[in-house]
Parts: C-alpha cells; structure tokens; sequence
C-alpha cells in the first residue's frame, strides 16, 4: 500500500514538473532559472567580480534591461568553483520580462566571481 502511495506521488510530481516546463536549480555556485525556446539568442553575457573583504562580506547586484525582447533563461556561475560561492538571488523581473535584477553575496571573507548569461527572444 505504501509502495502504491509513493508511485503515485512520484508520478505527480512528474506531471506537474513536465507542465510546468520552468528549469530551476540553486546550488553551490550557480543559479539557473529557464524557460527555454529554440529560437533564443544571449541578450546578455557579462561578469559580477568583488574583491575580497577580510573578514568581512561583499555584496553586488546587476541589473540587466532587454529593450523590447523577452527574458527565457538567466544563468550565473561562479568562475572560482572553490567551495566559496556567493549566494545569488533574482530580486526583480526574471523570466518572462524584459529586465532582471540579480543581489550576490558573498560568503564571509571570500569575493565574488560570476559570468551572468540572460537570453530570450
């Protein structure tokens, strides 16, 4: 009975993953949000870099406008992949508008290094 439970559960889940279509992964590191289409192109690539604080935290943000086209993915990496990664978060706009504002903090006493990618069409 349990086992029956558990399959429908998963099967759910799957379900509702697969309507939804929207790719979400935070981890360590990297923060992907998306939507993807074929016919998308990168509307923006750039670089968040923060020197180190001793001791201390550093924070960034990065605010991105599109103009008229639509935003389908926003995808930031961290460059170091140290164990170190800023926390990353979308504060404003996202997939679906034609801006994006992304806040980084750093963990204490480490920097911020992260290639931004946002595209759409």
């Amino acid at each position: 009975m349990e086992s029956i439970r558990l399959i429908l559960l998963i099967t759910f889940v799957s379900i509702f993953v697969r309507a939804d279509n929207m790719v979400r992964v935070s981890g360590v590191g990297e923060l992907v949000a998306c939507d993807p289409r074929p016919e998308d192109a990168v509307l923006y690539q750039g670089s968040v870099e923060r020197a180190r604080r001793l001791l201390r935290r550093v924070q960034a943000e990065l605010n991105v406008s599109t103009g008229a086209a639509t935003i389908h993915c926003v995808r930031a990496v961290d460059n170091k992949g140290d164990g170190n990664a800023a926390e990353v978060s979308v504060v404003d706009g996202g997939v679906g508008s034609s801006r994006v504002a992304l806040r980084f903090q750093s963990q204490r006493g480490s920097g911020i290094h992260y290639t931004v990618t946002v595209s759409g069409k």
